[in-house]
């Protein structure tokens, strides 16, 4: 279950300092591209199942995989994601993990 959430849009100019007058601006790139910081809780079954998905199917979080997410557009969105860096998982009281973790997210 996602908890909380929020989203920052990446920067796709390239700026270029000239002798005289304004910058010169140009897109990097067409991808439309966010990072995603997010938490989750986990009972410690669930704790599991993400750390197996994770190592298995997630390739350690090099994978691209499909996650629902509010995104500005009506309601929950699939987009595609993987991970910037490892998760960050934290026990807390009655068998529950706190998981932090930074997503690239890359919209259709």
């Amino acid at each position: 279950m996602t908890s909380s959430y929020q989203t920052s849009a990446q920067d796709q100019v390239v700026r270029t300092n000239m002798e005289v007058g304004t910058a010169r601006a140009r897109l990097r790139s067409t991808a439309k591209i966010d990072h995603v910081s997010l938490q989750w809780l986990f009972t410690d079954a669930e704790m599991a199942t993400f750390k197996t998905w994770f190592y298995g199917d997630g390739a350690a979080g090099a994978s691209w995989f499909a996650i629902n997410l509010a995104v500005g557009q009506t309601g929950l969105t699939t987009v595609t994601a993987r991970f910037l860096a490892p998760y960050n998982a934290q026990p807390m009281p009655n068998l529950l993990w706190q998981v932090q973790a930074q997503l690239e997210v890359r919209y259709a």
